[in-house]
């Protein structure tokens, strides 16, 4: 064995042994990551990342294309399936705990090959996402605001989101708290408002409630309907995970 390789690994072993023996909680031992996120962050990220464009754009193209008996129907069984996944993937977790997350999962119990192709196939759909995401707000605010070009929107949204990416672990968790927590309060107040307008609390409104759902299925037939609202229900729930 040469010097050079022993010097390399006396240096690996005293670096781990240092790691082990700090006394800093927000150390990770195993990766020597310092944690920046207190739990409040986690917790309005998690919350906030389940609201997306889906909650509003999404349902509503899919309401009107498959009716509101397929979308219920689809919600509850890809819910299901969603809810036994992030179940099974937090008891590997937490059995095998790992910095590199499901991937690691792939590479113990199938194949290295399939943990890279699994690996690539999620960092595809978060770029689909993150430019489905930014296509719907920027559409949404050309909408009100058309002085502006679509563009305009674009690289002021990725300007504002990019920057809070290189001031730190902390810095981007307050900035997430403080926006998740804005639309945590927005949408309950929209939904309120919108139970409200159903049951005929506004002025000169007449409550209307699920008269316009006079057809379940919208303009098709039954199956025809679930497969359409499916496609659409997965990527949303894909948003989310």
């Amino acid at each position: 064995m040469s010097d050079e390789y022993k010097k390399q690994g006396t240096v690996e072993v005293t670096e781990l042994s240092s790691l082990e023996n700090n006394t800093d909680e927000r150390i990770d031992p195993n990766s020597g990551l310092r944690r920046g996120l207190k739990t409040r962050h986690v917790t309005l990220m998690a919350l906030g990342g389940i609201i997306g464009p889906g909650s509003v754009v999404t349902i509503g193209v899919l309401l009107h294309n498959g009716g509101p008996a397929a979308l219920v129907l689809d919600y509850g069984i890809v819910g299901i399936l969603a809810f036994a996944l992030m179940q099974s993937i937090g008891e590997l977790n937490v059995l095998y705990p790992a910095t590199n997350g499901f991937s690691n999962h792939m590479s113990r119990f199938v194949d290295k090959a399939f943990a890279a192709m699994t690996s690539y196939n999620y960092l595809i759909v978060w770029i689909t996402c993150l430019a489905s995401e930014y296509n719907s707000v920027c559409s949404t605010l050309q909408f009100w605001g058309p002085q502006i070009p679509m563009y305009g929107y674009f690289l002021m949204f990725w300007s504002y989101f990019t920057a809070f990416q290189f001031l730190g672990v902390a810095t981007y968790g307050e900035a997430e708290f403080w926006l998740a927590l804005f639309k945590v309060v927005v949408f309950i107040a929209f939904y309120f408002f919108v139970l409200v307008y159903m049951c005929g609390g506004i002025p000169d409104r007449p409550a209307f409630g699920f008269h316009n759902f006079n057809t379940p299925w919208g303009d098709n037939e039954a199956i025809k309907s679930i497969a359409t609202v499916l496609t659409g229900v997965s990527t949303a729930y894909t948003d989310c995970d």
